[in-house]
Order: structure tokens, then sequence, then C-alpha cells
């Protein structure tokens, strides 16, 4: 009797956490969403073109995965709700900061430290997930935290687009800080109570051992490829596309209305697949990259700047089968201690495709044309799709 009603208890409390960190995500995701419609105007002030942009923004992944990468032993120490309370703290206030930065240096060394607790907060928000989840319920809980936090994109964008058209950015950047101090008194005690509950203290493993058992299992490799290849979509998305407007002579609130329409069909998606059981999960990828590769070969015959927009949100269908897909893929490997170990090097897969979508196409654009960066795009989602479609080989042995 007291077994079962602790097992309850312990079910109550993880949907209880859920709830709040769905709350948590549509918080920061409008505030994050606010930075990102501004963010290339802001990069735009500093530097003094795409190429330079796109060189600046790969290193700021750079960094990212240095902060991942040296992350791990402070989950060692550290609760995972107090890591991630004090990273989005640091966050609000790099945010607030960068109103008063005026020169490129200073820039620079703000938006630097914000991607490393950008980082840590991520890492502690995954792991927290993982910890508040069965192994039976990740996976719906990974497409509905991101169904809500779609929804944050699409408020955080027509709010940025309007204080920016009528304000300034400035006023964008002090909304997202805000926002995040809010998402701080979304979490409740039952997150931590559920913490202390479930997670063991992870046995001592070396940064860089961890980082290669990670590599071990062909899944997560699977796992950590597809997730790259998201961050490489949503580089050309966020930061090439609005860099293209504003060079279209667009103004803040049509990128604004751009990124809304850019998160639409990520929550229709997520909407339609949230109550769905996936067998196979690498056709999904498949479909999802293979959708985006049509769209971004669609875009590169075009040079009218609003049906390149247009071939862009329609792919958005694409990357909402495929991003809670790719993190719940990568949960159905590891257990909750495991999570702990391994997410922090799982996250880096988002590095690492950021860093290689901005750098290639920083690179394309110092000789070539922007139809050429799209095609550079098109043909690593094809690969991607590729790569979903093939099946694994089973061998089989022969009994005597």
């Amino acid at each position: 009797m007291n077994i079962s009603l602790r097992y309850h208890r312990s079910l109550d409390y993880r949907a209880l956490a859920i709830q709040k960190l769905g709350i948590n995500r549509a918080l920061i995701a409008v505030a994050i969403s606010g930075v990102e419609t501004v963010w290339p105007a802001l990069l735009y002030s500093f530097y003094p073109n795409s190429s330079t942009i796109g060189f600046v923004t790969a290193g700021f992944a750079i960094i990212s995965l240095l902060s991942l990468a040296f992350f791990f032993p402070l989950f060692q120490k550290f609760s995972a709700r107090s890591l991630f309370f004090g990273a989005v703290g640091c966050n609000a206030l790099m945010i607030a900061l960068f109103a008063y930065a005026k020169s490129p240096i200073i820039f620079f060394i703000l938006a630097a430290i914000n991607v490393v607790f950008g980082s840590l907060r991520y890492q502690s928000f995954g792991v927290l997930v993982r910890t508040n989840s069965s192994n039976k319920s990740i996976e719906r809980n990974e497409r509905v935290l991101y169904l809500v936090g779609n929804i944050g994109w699409v408020i955080g964008p027509l709010l940025a687009g309007f204080l920016a058209k009528e304000l300034s950015v400035n006023a964008v950047l002090m909304m997202a800080s805000m926002f995040l101090i809010f998402s701080v008194y979304s979490i409740t005690m039952a997150t931590n109570v559920l913490e202390h509950y479930h997670n063991k203290k992870s046995r001592s493993v070396s940064i860089f051992k961890n980082f290669f058992h990670f590599f071990h299992k062909k899944k997560r490799i699977l796992s950590y490829v597809f997730s790259a290849g998201l961050e490489i979509w949503w580089a050309l998305a966020y930061i090439f596309i609005p860099l293209e407007m504003l060079n279209a002579g667009m103004d803040m609130g049509a990128i604004g209305l751009f990124i809304f329409f850019l998160a639409l069909p990520l929550i229709i998606t997520q909407w339609a697949i949230q109550k769905i059981t996936i067998k196979n999960q690498r056709m999904i990828f498949a479909t999802g990259y293979g959708l985006a590769a049509i769209c971004a070969l669609g875009a590169s015959f075009s040079s009218n700047i609003h049906t390149i927009i247009a071939y862009i949100i329609i792919a958005s269908f694409g990357m909402g089968l495929i991003e809670p897909t790719a993190e719940s893929y990568f949960f159905n490997t590891v257990n909750a201690e495991q999570a702990t170990r391994y997410y922090g090097t799982f996250f880096t897969s988002k590095t690492i495709g950021g860093f290689f979508g901005r750098l290639m196409i920083a690179i394309i654009l110092i000789q070539f044309a922007f139809k050429y960066a799209l095609l550079g795009i098109a043909a690593s989602m094809t690969i991607l799709a590729i790569i979903g479609l093939v099946k694994k080989r089973r061998k089989h042995r022969k009994k005597y």
C-alpha cells in the first residue's frame, strides 16, 4: 500500500514538474525569440557585412562548445535546478547590458559571456526534463515542451518587432531581460524535490572520458548528427535570412513578422503529433530534412526575398517534426544518471551544427551570391535525409 502510494505521488510530482518547466520554457522562449528578432540588426550595427557576421557568430559557437565540454563536473557538485537559476539570472544581466555596449569589442565580450551561461541554461534545463520524466513519458514530454516553447516564439517576435519599430532595439533587450527574470519564479519546489528524490550522485568521470564514452553507442552518434542538422538550418533562418531582409530594405517589424510566421508551422506540426506514438523515428528525420532540402533548393532559384521567405517558412513544417524527435531520440538511449553525464556532450551537437552552418554560409558569401549559400544548405539537408533513410543492417547468425 505504501509503495503504491509513493509511486503515484512520484507520478504526480513529475507531472507537476513538467507543467512548471513548460511555463518556464514559454517565458524564456518569449525572451530569447525577442532577442533573436533584433539580433541581426544588433550585429549589423557593430560589424560591416553578412560574411563578417557569419564568422563572428561562428566564434560564439566555439565558445559555447568549450563551455559545454567543461560544464559536466558542475553537475557533480551542484543541483541542475541551482545551476539553471544562476544561468538564467546571468543571461538576464548580459542581455540588459547589450543596450550599453558602444564598441564591437565590448559587445563581443558581453555576447561571449551570455553564450557561456546560455549553454549552461540549456544543459541544466535538459537534465531537469530527463530527471522528471519516466522512460515512457520522455518522448511525449519533449513534444509538449517544444510546443509551448514555440508558442513563446510566436509571441516574442511580435512584441519585439513592435517595440523595436515604435521605441528602440534597447527596449526589446530590456523586455527580454524582464521575461527571463519572471521565468525564475515559474519553477516551484516540486522540481527540486524530484531532483533530489530521483537523482543519484553521478560517479566521477573525467571530462574527456565522458565525451568519448558518449560516442561508443551508434544510436547516440545518430542523435548527435540529427540534432546538429537542426542548428545548420536555424543558422540560415534566424541569422542570414533576416540579414538579407535588412539588405532588401525591410524594417524590424517585417523581421518580427517573419520569425512569428516561422514558428507557426512548428506549433501546428507539434500539436498534430504530440499524442502520436512514432515507431520509426528515422523516417521522421528523413521526411523533415527532405522537406528542408527541397525548400532550400527552391529558394535558391529565386531572387525575390518574399519568395525565399515563403520557402523558409514552409520548411518549418519539417523542422517541427525533427525538433522534439531529435532530443527524445537521444533520451531513449540513456537513463536519468546517464542523462546528467551525457546531455552536455549531446548538446554540443547544437553548437557544432550552428558553427558549421554559420561558417559554411560565411565562407560562401565571401565570393558568391546568397543563392549559393542556399544551395550549400540544401546539400547539407539532403545528406541528413539520406542518413535518416539508411536502415540498420542486422547480422543473421546461422544456428547449428
